[in-house]
């Protein structure tokens, strides 16, 4: 809530709360359960008028769901649908984790943001999430050479905002229902906190009626985002040699952090 307040301090932010116990049981049945209710809950967005959702959660690839009443409920043309990529790293060329991996959903990765006085460099968190999803189809306006790095199929992310929680935002933080001691200011991080970021950059921007899943970043003009070409986020030796930008930064598109940091509004 704080991240995607500070991308648009004038949005009208709606919280939905989906139930926790179908997550917390860990059987395929439950856990198909509690995806269903991500997809009521992007339905019950856009009934109320959203221009931009996010969702800060991932859950294990599953045919059943992607291609079922949960993956098609995620799929709302003119209002942009966007989830974390992950804060696991490289998780390889087959399979990536569930809703970011659906071809019409904006999946958001990472970078770790470091001061030198005063200008700021974006490096690729070694925990974004990025791979390939074998089961699907490309992004949605994701040119060849992206899918190329998937043998066609759906290659992620697309874009990137500060993750990195050694590098993450300041939040002032008083709930404390439990322990009586509030943490007061803390520094967080993950991709749970660039993907409602970027979500309030895409409502900010006001030009969410030609968006279809990450459409509009790949045909955004030139500077609308600023290129990330360090860092990567596989283990040594772990990335592919045959396609080194599923996991390491590079010159143009690359998994960990997209098509780059969003660079103003120009994108949105």
């Amino acid at each position: 809530m704080d991240m995607a307040s500070a991308a648009c301090p004038s949005c009208n932010i709606i919280e939905l709360q989906l139930p926790i116990t179908d997550a917390l049981t860990g059987t395929k049945q439950h856990m198909d359960a509690a995806m269903a209710d991500f997809g009521t809950a992007v339905n019950t967005a856009a009934k109320l008028g959203a221009s931009a959702v996010s969702m800060s959660y991932q859950y294990p690839s599953d045919t059943d769901v992607e291609f079922g009443q949960a993956g098609r409920d995620l799929f709302h043309p003119g209002m942009a649908v966007l989830a974390s990529s992950g804060d696991s790293g490289y998780e390889g060329n087959v399979h990536t984790g569930w809703p970011q991996n659906l071809p019409w959903v904006v999946s958001v990765g990472g970078t770790s943001l470091f001061q030198n006085g005063d200008a700021y460099t974006d490096v690729a968190w070694s925990g974004a999430g990025s791979g390939c999803e074998t089961d699907l189809p490309a992004a949605i306006g994701a040119p060849t050479s992206v899918s190329a790095n998937c043998g066609g199929h759906r290659a992620a992310s697309d874009v990137s905002a500060v993750a990195d929680p050694n590098t993450g935002v300041a939040v002032f933080d008083t709930y404390s229902p439990f322990s009586g001691s509030p943490y007061n200011w803390i520094l967080v991080g993950g991709t749970s906190a660039s993907s409602p970021f970027v979500a309030g950059l895409y409502a900010r921007g006001g030009h969410t009626s030609q968006v279809m899943g990450p459409n509009t970043l790949y045909t955004a003009p030139a500077g609308a985002f600023t290129d990330v070409t360090l860092g990567q986020n596989a283990k040594p030796h772990q990335c592919p040699t045959a396609t080194p930008a599923l996991c390491a930064a590079q010159k143009g598109w690359d998994a960990p952090t997209g098509v780059g940091v969003p660079n103003g509004l120009a994108g949105f």
